[in-house]
Protein backbone atom coordinates (compact mmCIF):
# COMPACT_ATOMS: atom_id res chain seq x y z
CA UNK A 1 0.00 0.00 0.00
CA UNK A 2 1.34 3.57 -1.21
CA UNK A 3 1.60 5.57 1.93
CA UNK A 4 1.65 2.40 4.50
CA UNK A 5 3.45 3.06 7.28
CA UNK A 6 6.49 0.97 8.95
CA UNK A 7 7.15 -0.52 12.35
CA UNK A 8 10.75 -2.38 13.49
CA UNK A 9 10.26 -6.53 14.25
CA UNK A 10 11.34 -6.73 17.56
CA UNK A 11 13.14 -10.18 16.86
CA UNK A 12 14.71 -9.37 13.49
CA UNK A 13 14.96 -5.26 14.00
CA UNK A 14 13.60 -5.06 10.13
CA UNK A 15 11.18 -2.39 9.20
CA UNK A 16 8.07 -3.96 7.86
CA UNK A 17 4.44 -2.14 6.42
CA UNK A 18 2.35 -2.60 9.28
CA UNK A 19 0.49 -5.31 7.48
CA UNK A 20 3.19 -7.57 7.96
CA UNK A 21 2.55 -7.94 12.12
CA UNK A 22 -1.61 -8.46 11.41
CA UNK A 23 -2.00 -12.47 11.78
CA UNK A 24 -3.67 -14.90 13.77
CA UNK A 25 -6.60 -13.02 14.02
CA UNK A 26 -4.49 -9.95 15.41
CA UNK A 27 -3.43 -6.90 14.17
CA UNK A 28 -0.12 -4.92 15.93
CA UNK A 29 1.65 -8.10 16.93
CA UNK A 30 5.81 -7.79 18.04
CA UNK A 31 7.16 -9.99 15.49
CA UNK A 32 6.97 -10.06 11.64
CA UNK A 33 5.43 -12.67 10.14
CA UNK A 34 8.89 -14.52 9.60
CA UNK A 35 10.45 -14.78 13.23
CA UNK A 36 6.50 -15.47 14.12
CA UNK A 37 7.04 -18.75 12.31
CA UNK A 38 10.50 -19.04 13.33
CA UNK A 39 9.67 -18.67 17.27
CA UNK A 40 7.19 -20.80 16.87
CA UNK A 41 9.26 -23.94 15.61
CA UNK A 42 11.81 -22.78 18.39
CA UNK A 43 9.04 -23.56 21.17
CA UNK A 44 7.54 -26.69 19.18
CA UNK A 45 11.70 -28.02 19.59
CA UNK A 46 12.46 -26.39 22.44
CA UNK A 47 9.57 -25.32 24.84
CA UNK A 48 9.82 -22.01 26.99
CA UNK A 49 13.32 -21.96 27.03
CA UNK A 50 14.21 -23.03 23.12
CA UNK A 51 11.87 -20.33 22.31
CA UNK A 52 13.85 -17.63 24.82
CA UNK A 53 17.27 -18.66 23.26
CA UNK A 54 15.79 -18.00 19.90
CA UNK A 55 14.92 -14.98 21.03
CA UNK A 56 17.90 -13.88 22.68
CA UNK A 57 19.99 -15.20 19.74
CA UNK A 58 17.99 -13.18 16.93
CA UNK A 59 17.68 -10.10 19.13
CA UNK A 60 21.62 -10.12 19.26
CA UNK A 61 22.33 -10.34 16.10
CA UNK A 62 21.09 -7.24 15.04
CA UNK A 63 21.30 -5.08 18.26
CA UNK A 64 24.93 -5.63 18.11
CA UNK A 65 25.72 -4.35 14.66
CA UNK A 66 23.90 -0.62 16.07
Amino acid sequence: MIGESHKICIVCGKSFPMSEFEYGNRVNNSYCRLCAKAYSAAYAKGGKVGAQIFLEKERAKWQAIK
